[in-house]
């Protein structure tokens, strides 16, 4: 009861760290914040070594406890991890995650083909996974169990972060103190490091029921 309790208290941790954080960038000066949430800035890199540090514990964690596998959840957050590294447009004419890309005659084909199969391996392996944790997750949400609540949170972050843009005109009035689009841009990135935070939660309170 104590560990759900400490894990309980992570998630809430969580969050109060990415509200202070957002709070704290909305008075830094917006060159600051530019710096801080650009494209491979501070904010993004500290995003990847927790990625790094989820994949680490996920690795061991069969190691410190019986009957568990968790070598294809480490597989999907790296790519989650991968994806923030923008390794999607790194190798390729254009973004992978573009229609664009499928349908410009800018790409070569023989690109197009290479991706087009990573892709649908990528996508089967993630679905195969899914299919497979569904049911054990939304179990544990409706026993209001730590791990799958703490998995929620951060796919939650990872969908309102996706959100924002189209976010973008109702938050306009409401950031009359600052540059919207930059403060959209500080939100998107606090919201993307939630994401392993959550996770990590998850991971240290599915250890500790484990344990009891």
């Amino acid at each position: 009861m104590a560990g759900n309790v400490r894990a309980r208290g992570a998630i809430a941790l969580v969050f109060c760290v990415l509200v202070v954080s957002v709070v704290l960038l909305s008075f830094l000066p917006e060159e600051r914040v530019v710096t801080l949430v650009r494209e491979n800035g501070l904010v993004e890199m500290l995003t990847v070594v927790m990625y790094a540090v989820v994949v680490f514990c996920l690795l061991i964690l069969p190691l410190r406890t019986r009957n568990v596998r968790t070598f294809a959840a480490s597989g999907v957050v790296s790519l989650l991890c991968l994806r923030e590294l923008d390794f999607h447009t790194r190798f390729t004419t254009m973004g992978i995650f573009k229609t664009k890309f499928y349908v410009s005659p800018e790409v070569p084909l023989s690109e197009k083909t290479i991706v087009t199969v990573v892709v649908l391996m990528i996508v089967v392996a993630v679905l195969l996974f899914a299919r497979r944790h569904w049911a054990f997750f939304i179990q544990g949400l409706r026993r209001g169990e730590t791990p799958s609540l703490a998995v929620a949170c951060g796919l939650g972050c990872a969908v309102l972060s996706k959100m924002l843009d189209s976010m973008a005109d109702l938050f306009h009035p409401l950031c009359f103190w600052y540059n919207p689009t930059i403060m959209l841009r500080a939100i998107e990135e606090v919201l993307e490091f939630g994401i392993p935070l959550f996770f990590l939660v998850a991971i240290y309170s599915f250890y500790k029921e484990r344990l009891v």
